[in-house]
């Protein structure tokens, strides 16, 4: 589903199963362009991986801390903020549904 640092993490298993979820995550990350005014994850060649060449997840985590952490103050209270977050979510179960993200986004 597109660039690999920009995919959610159960896309890196060996048999994902590709749900709006996915969709949701890509919302998120569109998201976090418009608070940010720059592309997350510029560096292509930035993808984390453990000992054994696998994605490495808490390094996916910590990099979306990073971005997290440069959201402008003036944005913390925010709702979208909320919804943006949410959106990023490690598992698809906790990403919220596109009639959530509609009625957030009202």
């Amino acid at each position: 589903p597109g660039l690999n640092v920009y995919m959610p993490p159960e896309a890196f298993e060996a048999r994902p199963r590709y749900t709006h979820s996915i969709d949701v995550f890509s919302f998120g990350h569109l998201g976090l362009f418009v608070l940010l005014r720059e592309f997350p994850y510029q560096l292509l060649d930035r993808v984390y991986r453990d000992v054994n060449g696998n994605p490495s997840m808490h390094n996916e985590v910590q990099r979306r801390e990073e971005y997290f952490a440069k959201i402008p103050p003036s944005f913390e209270t925010d709702e979208i903020v909320e919804l943006v977050k949410k959106c990023l979510k490690d598992f698809p179960e906790d990403r919220p549904n596109i009639v959530d993200i509609i009625e957030t986004t009202k």
